[in-house]
């Protein structure tokens, strides 16, 4: 149909007064919504500066209610490069000659202006003449009669491929002319920086930028309309309302009453009205004080309500815990849940977490210490002979003049910075910490007098708050530190990581360090097992176990008198002295305070070379002294990771191999069939198995196909439960623990063809190359295996990607109902200057007024340019 039937339908339905079109208000005020989304094909089908007009199809309600530009514009890229690029040219020359070019005050329109009518104003107006370059008849024949038309080459079926319009196969000539034409405007076109110097990609992020925000005004839009015509949802007279605060709070309202129900029955007539009230502020403390796990006992109150009171906070303490853990679970499954419901849910397993640890560090000063007098001078001792063994010197207190005291002090003081990098706000304690470190960077050696006083002197370190990271899978904690101490702290164990790096008191097998990132530490595994003499012979019924496993509560047993003993051997007797009393000190949330006197605070920041050197320790009590030392080398020439003297020092124990990654262990054993059989008779005497129950419940790696797992064969399974039995019999409860749900024991035998085993994130399925077959060792995510004595390939290593828990990002972190004010400050903030608005979102780069070059005089070459981001306009020099 005619443009002009869809003007005089939009003009006679435009005043909809008219009782004859009256009822097609409901239509017009239903079609609101889709005005964001009208404008935005206007946008996209706006004509090109080189096109005088552009006629598209249009789609309209027959009422006349809405219309919409029914068309996708299309363009062929170096056709549409080279249009631009002289477009460029013309404009530059028409600037030059002021043609086209008027100064305009934005916003042209007032907002109380009527709209415009195209019919009576614009439909006469004769269109500005197209903004074309000349092209020459000679040079640009190859593209004179079709460069500047809509739609080039759209019949053309040899130059474009059909109707997906954008994959030319253009000739040789045409491509030089587009290329000629377009080399101007090339390095633009090349720049992740779009829009610079020129209009189209400005337009393309504008056409982005509404695309985007189209269905946010639609709703915003569908709102309005539906508070306007049904109003506001109201709530009925006589019904109370629950808060998001009380969102969950019927079972608490429910136990309130029933319980002034039952004061009341019990109180006589006269006493009602004075006591009610008193009690109620009671019944308020005894909760707020099951909250803090602090005793509530108030002297003179009668028993019978004294039980009242207590018979509530259990009723109402179950019913909390229980919503909490049933909230957690929700969140950990990945249900949606609202914001307000997250947060309170992490304030509730905050408290639940320290009156559990508040009982445990009650237990213990009740119960302990839990590790026995016997058990304490054994690991000792075991620390000392190692020390001697290895000739160790302790570290001793940083003099005055320590010629690497400044760059330690650089490297902490760095290293605390970069928690800050990403930080948008800082609290009051942040703030002065980055102060302090500003300070320290300006001052060194102030603040090395200052550091070291503190490590001689203070012995009672300040209260220590704690939070938690909820990731929706675990609860990471987080501890607020005093943060002159916790600079203290990252200087000393800087400090002691250099001295006991340079005095070698970690060996090898001691991880993470700097030797080996992740991925090659599982390539030195994999290279390790498969170099071991004899590693991949079954034929005498030799086998091998591969045992992974988790050194569960270490943070949490540390004994903190034996480890002053154990810091003692390794340094100064005043850093030792130190690093205990830092580790007894109050934790503190909200109400809630408690000291700790038994376990490892993890948020200090020397905690990690103290958990490393304890775990050492236990690494004496898994490998034993004597191998131990094997492994580690002599003390003038240590053993690099997974090396040995000879053949017959490697073969001298089953153990051969070991890796602990923090408290993560991969220990790898070799057995003969008779140490495998007596070992298996030993562990069946202490825990017997006559209906074969081992089988069930045994750990595999089911993340590979079912033929390349473990078979649980029965000598296999219950060597793999020998291991793990005795591993756990050489570490102290005390101490630490392994759990069989934690555990790997992946047998390789000739019943199991397959040594699996997970390290870093990675799965590894290493398979022999006497035993491949057919397998295909070509493909992707293989590692050929090398022995080192004969050159040749012995085996493959097969990885593939651990699989990480998904994570819960459900939790709606916006107000569902969206503000009918809302887009208005949106619109206002994203719109550029030019338009009227606060240009928060600039998306292209301007030419600079020459008032402003006066900032040229800061820097050397001078302001080239502005860039744009998300924050605020930043000039830049090239």
């Amino acid at each position: 149909m005619p443009p002009e039937v869809l003007r005089k339908v939009v003009k006679d339905h435009g005043d909809t007064s008219n009782c004859k079109y009256r009822q097609d208000k409901r239509v017009h005020l239903g079609t609101l919504k889709y005005v964001p989304h009208a404008m935005m094909k206007v946008l996209e089908n706006i004509p090109m500066p080189w096109e005088q007009v552009r006629e598209v199809p249009a789609l309209y309600h027959i009422t006349g209610a809405i219309t919409f530009a029914n068309e996708v514009p299309k363009v062929i890229k170096p056709v549409f490069h080279a249009q631009w690029a002289t477009l460029w040219l013309a404009m530059r020359r028409k600037k030059r000659d002021r043609r086209h070019f008027k100064r305009m005050h934005f916003p042209p329109f007032d907002d109380e202006e009527p709209v415009v009518d195209y019919g009576n104003n614009l439909l006469d107006v004769k269109p500005l003449e197209a903004i074309q370059l000349e092209l020459d008849e000679e040079e640009d024949s190859a593209i004179i009669d079709w460069f500047y038309g809509l739609e080039p080459l759209l019949d053309d079926r040899e130059g474009v491929n059909g109707p997906p319009y954008g994959f030319p196969n253009l000739g040789l000539p045409q491509m030089a002319a587009l290329h000629r034409l377009g080399r101007t405007l090339l390095s633009d076109f090349a720049s992740g920086v779009r829009g610079i110097g020129f209009w189209a990609p400005s337009r393309r992020v504008w056409t982005s930028f509404c695309r985007s925000i189209t269905l946010l005004l639609k709703r915003w839009l569908r709102n309005l309309l539906a508070r306007q015509s049904e109003g506001r949802k109201g709530r009925a007279k006589g019904v109370s309302t629950i808060t998001k605060q009380r969102v969950e709070s019927s079972f608490d309202l429910e136990l309130r009453a029933s319980v002034l129900h039952d004061i009341l029955d019990m109180m006589p007539e006269g006493l009602k009205a004075n006591k009610l009230r008193v009690i109620l502020q009671h019944l308020s403390t005894a909760w707020r004080c099951y909250k803090s796990n602090t005793p509530w006992k108030v002297p003179g109150m009668p028993t019978a309500v004294e039980n009242l009171i207590l018979r509530y906070v259990k009723l109402k303490a179950d019913w909390w815990t229980s919503v909490t853990h049933y909230n957690r679970e929700r969140i950990r499954r990945g249900a949606t849940v609202h914001k307000t419901v997250s947060k309170k849910n992490l304030g509730r397993l905050t408290c639940l977490y320290l009156k559990a640890e508040q009982e445990r560090q009650n237990s213990y000063l009740k119960d302990g210490p839990y590790i026995t007098s016997e058990a304490a001078v054994a690991i000792y001792t075991s620390t000392v002979h190692w020390l001697e063994s290895r000739r160790f010197q302790p570290i001793p207190f940083p003099s005055l003049n320590f010629k690497h005291d400044t760059k330690i002090l650089v490297l902490a003081l760095e290293k605390l910075k970069e928690s800050y990098s990403v930080k948008g706000r800082l609290n009051q304690s942040q703030r002065e910490e980055l102060a302090l470190i500003k300070q320290a960077f300006d001052n060194p050696h102030e603040t090395l007098a200052r550091i070291k006083r503190l490590m001689l002197t203070q012995r009672a370190a300040k209260a220590v708050g704690i939070e938690f990271f909820d990731t929706f899978n675990k609860l990471i904690p987080c501890y607020d530190i005093e943060p002159m101490e916790k600079i203290t702290d990252a200087y000393l164990d800087q400090y002691l990581s250099y001295e006991a790096d340079k005095r070698q008191l970690f060996p090898a097998w001691v991880k993470p360090s700097d030797l080996e990132p992740a991925l090659l530490l599982v390539y030195k595994w994999c290279n390790g097992i498969n170099n071991l003499d004899g590693a991949w012979d079954t034929s005498e019924g030799q086998c091998n176990v591969l045992m992974e496993t988790t050194l569960s509560r270490v943070y949490e047993k540390i004994d903190l008198t034996l480890l002053k003993r154990l810091l003692r051997l390794i340094m100064d007797h005043n850093l030792a002295n130190y690093i205990t009393s830092k580790n007894n000190v109050s934790i503190v949330f909200k109400d809630m305070e408690h000291i700790n006197t038994y376990g490892l605070i993890r948020g200090l920041q020397l905690s990690a070379f103290v958990f490393q050197y304890y775990g050492l320790i236990l690494d004496l009590l898994i490998l034993g002294l004597q191998r131990a030392s094997q492994m580690a080398g002599p003390p003038a020439v240590p053993n690099g990771l997974f090396q040995f003297k000879d053949v017959a020092t490697e073969a001298a124990h089953p153990i051969r191999l070991y890796t602990r990654f923090v408290d993560r262990i991969h220990i790898l054993h070799r057995f003969d069939a008779d140490e495998a059989r007596d070992l298996i008779q030993r562990y069946l005497s202490a825990n017997p198995d006559p209906n074969n129950s081992n089988l069930i419940g045994y750990n595999n790696r089911r993340c590979w196909p079912r033929d390349c797992r473990m078979r649980l064969v029965k000598h296999d399974v219950n060597l793999g439960r020998a291991i793990f039995w005795t591993v756990k019999n050489s570490l102290p409860r005390s101490l630490t623990t392994i759990e069989w749900d934690d555990t790997l024991c992946l047998v390789y035998s000739k019943d199991n063809p397959n040594l699996l085993f997970s390290m870093a994130g990675f799965e590894v399925c290493m398979l022999p190359k006497a035993r491949q077959g057919d397998v295909d060792t070509t493909r992707n995510a293989i590692w050929p295996l090398v022995a080192a004595a004969s050159g040749e390939r012995t085996a493959t290593a097969y990885l593939r990607l651990q699989r990480s828990q998904p994570r819960a990002h459900r939790v709606i972190w916006i107000k569902p109902g969206v503000d009918s004010t809302m887009p208005l400050h949106w619109t206002i903030l994203a719109s550029p200057k030019e338009g009227g608005g606060l240009s928060m979102l600039s998306m292209g780069h301007v030419l600079i007024p020459t008032s402003d070059l006066r900032h040229s005089r800061k820097t050397t070459t001078g302001v080239t340019h502005f860039r744009s981001s998300l924050g605020l306009s930043r000039r830049l020099s090239v």
